[in-house]
């Protein structure tokens, strides 16, 4: 349900933009404004992220296993968590090196940070930060591109329609 997962990302993104912009605005309080943001995600919680509608894939799927499934559970059975420690160990097993490479690479992008501003100071981090955003900003145009056409090129594939492929690869790489 990757749709439900975005409706909740932007109505939690808007609310928080809306709720930040107000309650500063007639409070000018930033602590009022944090507790508005947590009052905003509990609100979308309640109201979107723990509809009936948000697990209507996971009762789909569990008719088809013959589980007998509930269609209108009540509020509580379905946002009680559910644990299963032998899926968190494999899960944890798999993300310590997951979570090892995030740290390297996070160290490799700001230790240039850290050396120009104990080195030469806060105005020459300014002026490095703004340079190093011109290439962030062609990736994120990149991964943009590349997020528009891998649906196409993943179908192209998995056709064998290698031509088309290769066109659009070099569309794209163009």
């Amino acid at each position: 349900r990757m749709d439900r997962i975005a409706l909740s990302q932007v109505f939690r993104g808007l609310l928080a933009i809306a709720a930040l912009a107000i309650i500063v605005r007639y409070t000018g309080n930033l602590a009022w404004a944090a507790l508005g943001l947590l009052i905003g995600r509990v609100l979308i919680f309640l109201s979107f992220d723990s509809s009936s509608h948000t697990f209507s894939l996971e009762a789909h799927e569990n008719a088809h296993r013959g589980r007998g499934w509930v269609e209108h559970l009540t509020f509580m059975a379905r946002t009680r968590p559910r644990w299963n420690l032998r899926n968190q160990l494999r899960t944890l097993w798999v993300a310590i090196p997951l979570g090892i490479a995030s740290i390297l690479v996070s160290v490799n992008i700001n230790m240039p940070r850290y050396f120009i501003d104990h080195y030469r100071g806060p105005r020459e981090l300014g002026i490095f930060s703004a340079l190093t955003y011109i290439p962030t900003a062609l990736i994120m145009l990149a991964t943009a591109l590349g997020y528009a056409v891998f649906a196409r090129l993943s179908k192209y594939y998995a056709a064998g329609q290698i031509k088309q492929f290769k066109i659009l690869v070099m569309k794209t790489a163009g």
